[in-house]
């Protein structure tokens, strides 16, 4: 198993938030991350800023903010959605 540096770490549990990663950056991500808080603290509010954006946007969607257009409204929610199950839709 290849031992990453905690700036690796946190490369890598970012790209992990827009894209999809390869095997080996998952397992030795997700091993350092279980021996180091801090990357673990770390990844934990890269998820919550996560979680917090996509709810303001869809806060956002069903205000119902008329300078929008709905089918961009649904454009956008069907890419969010898409984004957490690892999905990759086009815009």
């Amino acid at each position: 198993m290849i031992l990453l540096s905690c700036r690796r770490v946190a490369e890598i549990s970012s790209k992990e938030l827009d894209a999809r990663l390869r095997l080996t950056e998952l397992l030795c991500g997700g091993f350092h991350r279980l021996m180091c808080g801090p990357c673990q603290r770390y990844r934990a509010q890269l998820r919550a800023i996560e979680v917090a954006t996509r709810e303001a946007v869809r806060t956002d969607l069903d205000a119902g903010d008329e300078r929008l257009p709905d089918e961009s409204k649904a454009r956008i929610s069907r890419r969010l959605e898409a984004a957490a199950v690892g999905g990759d839709l086009p815009l």
